[in-house]
Order: C-alpha cells, then sequence, then structure tokens
C-alpha cells in the first residue's frame, strides 16, 4: 500500500492544515521582524505649477521659516518630498532629517516650506536650509502622521535623503514594496489567509475523488 493508500480521507486534509497553518505562522512571523523597528517612508512628486509666486502664496499660513525671492534666478522646481510614520502605535520623537543637493549637480536650494497632513500642528521642527542643504528638525512624528516638506531647487535633480538624527532607533527608506508591506501588513496577512483557505478547499476538492478510490482499492485487498 503506498502513501496515497496510506492517508485516509480525514487524514490528508489534516497534514495539508497543519501544513497551511505553519505555513502563516512563518509568514507572520517574518512580517512581524520586519515591521518591528519603526519605519520613515519617504517620496518624492515634483510640483506640475513651478511658479515660485504662487507657491510661496499657497502655503502663506504654513510654516515657512526658510524662504527667498530667487534673484536672477530661471524658474525653480517644486518638490514636494511625503514623509510617513508607518507605524501604526509609536510616537517618533525629535526626528531630524536632512536633504542635500547630489555634488556636482549645480542645483541649490532655494526655499522650503513644512506642510503637516495631520488634524493639527503640534510640534512641528524648525527648516534649515541653505545653498545646498535643507532639513526638517527636531520633528515629532505621531503615529501613521505624514508631512510633505517642499523645496524649490535651481535644477530638476532629486535630492540625497539622510537620517540626521533621532531619539530613538528609526528606519528611513524611500517607498518601496518593503514599506508597502510594512504600510499594508494587516490587510496583506488578512488575503493570505483568505487564499490559503481557497488552497485548502481546493487541494480537498481535487483529492476526494483519489483518496475514496484508494480507501475502495485498499479495502479489496
Amino acid at each position: 500500500m503506498g502513501l496515497k493508500q496510506y492517508l485516509s480521507i480525514t487524514e490528508m486534509p489534516v497534514l495539508f492544515g497543519a501544513l497551511l497553518t505553519f505555513s502563516i505562522w512563518v509568514g507572520g512571523q517574518i512580517v512581524e521582524r520586519v515591521t518591528s523597528t519603526p519605519f520613515i517612508e519617504y517620496s518624492f512628486s515634483w510640483q506640475e505649477n513651478d511658479d515660485y509666486g504662487n507657491w510661496k502664496q499657497q502655503y502663506v499660513t504654513q510654516i515657512h521659516d526658510c524662504m527667498r525671492d530667487p534673484i536672477d534666478e530661471p524658474p525653480p522646481h517644486i518638490l514636494n518630498i511625503v514623509l510617513r510614520n508607518l507605524s501604526a502605535d509609536q510616537l517618533l520623537d525629535d526626528i531630524t532629517i536632512a536633504f542635500r543637493t547630489p555634488v556636482g549637480s549645480g542645483s541649490r536650494v532655494l526655499g522650503t516650506q513644512l506642510i503637516s497632513r495631520a488634524p493639527a500642528l503640534k510640534k512641528d521642527g524648525a527648516e534649515v536650509c541653505e545653498s545646498h542643504y535643507a532639513a526638517v528638525s527636531s520633528v515629532t512624528f505621531h503615529p501613521r502622521w505624514e508631512y510633505v516638506f517642499s523645496v524649490a531647487f535651481t535644477e530638476k535633480e532629486l535630492p540625497i535623503v539622510f537620517l540626521d538624527s533621532s531619539s530613538s532607533a528609526v528606519v528611513l527608506e524611500e517607498s518601496s514594496i518593503k514599506t508597502r508591506i510594512v504600510r499594508n501588513e494587516v490587510t496583506l496577512l488578512f488575503v493570505g489567509l483568505v487564499a490559503s483557505l481557497l488552497l485548502a478547499f481546493l487541494f480537498i476538492w481535487v483529492h476526494w475523488p483519489s483518496t475514496k478510490k484508494a480507501e475502495r482499492g485498499g479495502g479489496g485487498e
């Protein structure tokens, strides 16, 4: 009697279910390890309207400590840098994120504006602005908190982004598959669970006739 004949009509689904449960547990552990360290995700988007005057007026009610008018400059390029705390329950305090123009690019910073996409501006940090360097200094990120750091550059070159300082261990990463997994971990686990259950039902449906036939064949020997 072979392995398929030995496994009864109830034992095969039980074995498959055990393997399925173990796979889900391993997947959950991997996601937990990946998401245990707080993540700040950043992404870039160039503003279509590069009118510097309109840009200054648009956020006149927001914080704009670093702002100056270009003198004999071509129209600047406005870059919006979105910064998100992906944690659902961790407060990230005293975070400083810096942006530097690439060496040799010739690009310079003309001005910055810090915009909060949260219910209220509470402890927004200061802005640091130099010719080739800008920073959001001492910012507090509440869970799922999002800021937009809008920067005017002389050239359309993406800056180098880095974590300058923080009061706790934080990972700063550009938007990617990894950060999307962190952002949507609950949804992904739910979809994986549903897909696993569907596979389990499909497995039982496909193997039900063969195991039934194996039982009848084994009983006749």
